[in-house]
């Protein structure tokens, strides 16, 4: 839930900014303050927690900070807007990185594999062919995002598109991998959906 307080930050500034008359530049740019000090709060809370700063919030950090900062230092709102495209960019390169062999030839841990092997009992090849997909979808949507960032006029449309747009394609994408993979669903997952259903009827 935690990973998700920044951006809720953010979606709240922009909305009540709009709802109070404002404009959708002046919404952004104050959405852009506000995800910023969220994501130093969460640091801080976990700082002062002594709970471990994972590497994926101190990257989701960094790529607010800097493009946010750059963004209110120029007044211009296209390198927040770009934030989706250099995080997905940074995913796919770790996934890339951990997914097959490193410069030594040993093997590198599957990240997919990590956290679908609950789920999934499949070949090795599946793991590395299912890693790539993930790569190639992080890709897209950095893709998608800058021409959507540069085609979509109205800051309310790219909100809209950001939150909206990309979370459903992230939906659709991992609906679609349960469909093609779902022969691989461990047995123990499949059994209980079984029995949830029939405790339905």
């Amino acid at each position: 839930m935690q990973d998700f307080f920044p951006a809720a930050a953010f979606i709240a500034a922009y909305v009540i900014v709009r709802m109070t008359g404002g404009t959708g530049e002046t919404a952004i740019f104050t959405a852009t303050a506000a995800i910023m000090i969220a994501c130093l709060l969460q640091v801080m809370w976990k700082f002062f927690r002594r709970e471990e700063i994972e590497k994926k919030l101190w990257l989701i950090c960094a790529a607010i900070w800097i493009l946010g900062g750059i963004t209110l230092l120029l007044h211009d709102d296209l390198f927040i807007k770009l934030k989706p495209t250099v995080l997905n960019i940074a995913i796919a390169a770790v996934f890339l990185l951990y997914g097959g062999k490193s410069k030594d030839g040993k093997e590198t841990e599957n990240l997919t594999k990590k956290m679908l092997s609950s789920a999934l009992d499949m070949p090795e090849e599946n793991w590395k062919k299912l890693n790539l997909c993930w790569v190639g979808f992080f890709l897209f949507e950095a893709a998608l995002n800058v021409v959507m960032a540069f085609m979509l006029k109205s800051n309310d449309a790219y909100i809209a598109f950001k939150f909206w747009g990309l979370m459903a394609l992230s939906f659709v994408f991992i609906l679609g991998q349960l469909f093609v993979l779902r022969k691989y669903l461990r047995s123990e997952i499949t059994d209980a959906a079984v029995k949830e259903k029939r405790g339905d009827q």
